[in-house]
């Protein structure tokens, strides 16, 4: 898929979530007041170029029925 989408002219990251450095969500309720996260860790970045593409592919491992937990920490973040 991801050569699929580079030759045909899309811009493509590829981000290994186990390898980056993900703070859980505390439910601190700042970005529900509007403001960013109080969390300026990769999530934050991860999380904001997933708003701003115009497509996404997510791929994880199923482990007992479930994404990893890497990716639910991520997801929370959104």
């Amino acid at each position: 898929m991801i050569r699929g989408a580079e030759e045909n002219g899309h811009n493509v990251v590829k981000h290994y979530i186990g390898d980056l450095d993900v703070h859980a969500c505390r439910a601190c309720g700042v970005c529900m007041s509007g403001k960013d996260c109080v969390f300026k860790d990769d999530g934050f970045t991860v999380t904001h170029q997933i708003a701003e593409a115009e497509g996404l592919i997510v791929s994880t491992p199923i482990y007992f029925g479930q994404m990893t937990g890497d990716l639910k920490v991520l997801l929370d973040r959104m």
